[in-house]
């Protein structure tokens, strides 16, 4: 079954969302973007907000992730909107330094930015997004005191270091080998297949850093105490881990029409997901077809039945269920200590269960 959309079903959801989307397009009315249209246009673009060329937009679940936990924690959402639209900001300059690196040709259905304007104008473009993101967390400084603001600031560069070490090692793990106890040499030693610890720890970086920086952002500037900061942070880890974990799966066996995301691209550019790394594991025969290199989409299928008779499937769903069921653990506790929800259950829901 597939679940509703809190987003699209929600009226007090859907007014969150367009504060947000109104607070991000707010960003880039910086001066310094201004006098330079061609970056504002940019920005614009990859944000879908060009009017020439519309696209479909994120989620937007990051900033909603920050305005939701302030509220349960109870302060005034409309406040943190500043922080929301930085870490927005932060996480679509990661997506378009993303793009480059793993040579994506498209983002939301339209070519990736690069493919439009270049590598070099795009890691600027890159940049400038990542300045905004810095530059306007400052605007909290109309309800907030400047030390608050501080451990904000220190929440995202924290997390753009977390970011970096997980693309580092996503990428590195394709320099790899596939076959267990055959090493190859590298530049820092010799270097061994990719294990599912392995797997935790990137994720740790690339998914789970952000989710938790806007979980404690939230908590930050409701002045929650430690052991609720703590709690919500528990949470945003587990939900990271779930949600990749979840995105994975939905990367080899989801159905692409409703999805929105190939259940063949994670395959035929051999990305070492959780799903390959048990598989070369488990099966000599995905194994073997692996090591032959050249994957087509006409190979999918037989691949794909390939993981499930070898039981990756149900046990990527259970580590996806596994963190899921803590995820929510974390908020039942938030709940005893005073924290109102609201929302969040059911985005979590929504989020961890979609489309399976």
């Amino acid at each position: 079954m597939t679940l509703s959309n809190p987003l699209e079903t929600s009226p007090q959801l859907k007014t969150m969302l367009a504060a947000v989307e109104s607070a991000c397009r707010e960003s880039l009315n910086h001066k310094i973007l201004l006098s330079e249209p061609a970056i504002f246009q940019m920005l614009s673009y990859h944000m879908g907000w060009d009017p020439a060329l519309p696209g479909k937009k994120g989620k937007r679940i990051r900033p909603l992730l920050v305005c939701l936990v302030a509220q349960a924690c109870g302060t005034d959402w409309q406040r943190t909107l500043p922080a929301a639209a930085s870490v927005e900001l932060l996480h679509n300059f990661t997506l378009i330094h993303d793009d480059i690196q793993d040579q994506s040709d498209e983002r939301h259905g339209l070519p990736a930015l690069w493919k439009i304007h270049g590598i070099a104008q795009a890691i600027n473009a890159g940049d400038a997004m990542y300045s905004l993101a810095l530059d306007h967390l400052w605007r909290l400084r109309s309800a907030f005191s400047v030390e608050i603001i501080a451990q904000c600031s220190e929440q995202l560069t924290l997390t753009c270091l977390h970011l970096t070490a997980g693309q580092y090692q996503d990428m590195e793990f394709e320099t790899r080998p596939v076959i267990r106890d055959v090493a190859i040499a590298g530049t820092s030693g010799q270097k061994f297949p990719v294990t599912a610890d392995e797997y935790i720890r990137m994720v740790e970086g690339k998914t789970t850093a952000m989710l938790r920086a806007c979980c404690n952002i939230g908590t930050i500037l409701a002045g929650a105490t430690e052991e609720m900061q703590a709690t919500f942070d528990a949470f945003g880890y587990h939900l990271g881990i779930a949600f990749q974990v979840m995105d994975d799966y939905l990367g080899v066996w989801g159905d692409s029409a409703q999805t929105g995301k190939s259940n063949a691209t994670d395959l035929i550019n051999h990305k070492r997901s959780i799903p390959v790394i048990w598989g070369l594991e488990r099966s000599s025969a995905f194994q073997q077809r692996w090591v032959n290199g050249d994957i087509q989409a006409s190979d999918i299928y037989l691949l794909r039945d390939m993981l499930t008779d070898a039981g990756v499937a149900s046990d990527v769903l259970m580590l996806a269920k596994d963190h899921t069921l803590k995820a929510f653990a974390c908020l039942q506790k938030a709940i005893t200590l005073g924290a109102h929800t609201s929302y969040l259950p059911d985005l979590t829901e929504w989020l961890l269960n979609r489309n399976k």
